[in-house]
């Protein structure tokens, strides 16, 4: 069964102590399988003007986000697990390395939390140290 949702991500990325935060507030739509959490949306970047569309699976204290559209990627957040992706955009092409911390998922009748921390690394240099946040809710606020 399909419902619609209301979307929050909060990711941060700290790179040698100066802190950039990227906030989403969107609707979407969720969906329960054998197999996990779905949640989709769309989101739109400042420097893009087409939207992207996002989807998030949420399984077995395992993350993954895979982005469609002008960016694409597929990136695995897997604790303790070093993960690849390419992350492509219309700038060029960036090789990226996840190396995640910490997984953790909260199942609430109403709401589905997740959040993962983890560094992001390219060419074997470590870029930052991230966090990234979400709130999936049926009802208006997460």
């Amino acid at each position: 069964m399909k419902k619609e949702v209301t979307v929050e991500l909060l990711g941060i990325q700290d790179r040698e102590g100066e802190e950039e935060r990227v906030d989403i507030r969107t609707r979407g739509i969720y969906c329960l399988r054998e197999n996990g959490h779905y949640i989709s949306y769309e989101e739109e970047l400042e420097e893009i003007p087409q939207k992207v569309k996002t989807l998030l699976h949420i399984s077995g204290g395992v993350l993954s986000m895979t982005k469609r559209g002008p960016v694409q990627v597929k990136m695995e957040f897997i604790p303790g697990k070093r993960t690849t992706c390419m992350y492509r955009t219309p700038f060029g092409n960036i090789p990226m390395e996840i190396e995640t911390k910490r997984v953790e998922v909260i199942e609430e009748e109403d709401r589905l939390s997740a959040s993962a921390q983890y560094y992001l690394e390219s060419d074997g240099i470590r870029l930052s140290t991230c966090k990234l946040e979400m709130c999936i809710a049926s009802k208006k606020d997460c």
